[in-house]
């Protein structure tokens, strides 16, 4: 029932066991990988085309190295098709006598969690430009504009309304006051 794609494979790296969810986010099922380099399915390239040899592999670097755990790193895998997608990866060394006999592997597809992230960025920008657009406008008005929220706190005074009202504007229900003093 696990939603991230479990692997176990040998200490070389090649495949002897991967759930369901492993299959469907690599496009491969397990007959077609037991006793194959996973590496060399869906991890042999780079996005931009070059090849990634397995020395260069951050999973084989660390099985080489006999560390104890892999922390959770962005990746890239190749889909059957050729297609390229992003990956987090994380993996658990099973050790006997302190070596390496094979390795547990966990692989999340994050494309929807990086199409999500991008598009939230994208509007944070665009909310972004319109509020200094916005606030280039109030602040070029001859007259007095005072922006509060809904609580009266005051966010933006131009400064035709610092001119008038001084530098300490604080909130609508000070303004109020002030002006009914000044009538």
């Amino acid at each position: 029932n696990a939603t991230s794609g479990l692997f176990l494979m040998d200490k070389r790296l090649h495949v002897t066991y991967m759930n369901s969810a492993a299959q469907e986010i690599i496009g491969y099922g397990l007959a077609e990988l037991r006793g194959r380099s996973l590496h060399e399915a869906v991890h042999h390239s780079r996005p931009d085309g070059t090849p990634l040899p397995l020395a260069g592999c951050r999973l084989w670097q660390a099985v080489i190295g006999n560390q104890s755990k892999l922390d959770p790193f962005e990746d890239w895998f190749i889909r059957p098709d050729g297609s390229f997608y992003p990956v987090r990866i994380a993996a658990a060394p099973i050790q006997r006598d302190g070596r390496i006999v094979s390795v547990v592997l966990e692989v999340q597809d994050i494309t929807v969690e990086r199409a999500v992230a991008r598009r939230l960025r994208d509007l944070a920008l665009s909310e972004s430009d319109r509020a200094a657009k916005l606030r280039g406008l109030i602040e070029s008005f001859g007259d007095p504009v005072v922006v509060t929220d809904r609580d009266g706190a005051v966010s933006l005074a131009n400064p035709a309304a610092v001119e008038i009202f001084g530098p300490r504007l604080v909130e609508v229900g000070q303004l109020r006051e002030r002006l009914r003093r000044e009538d």
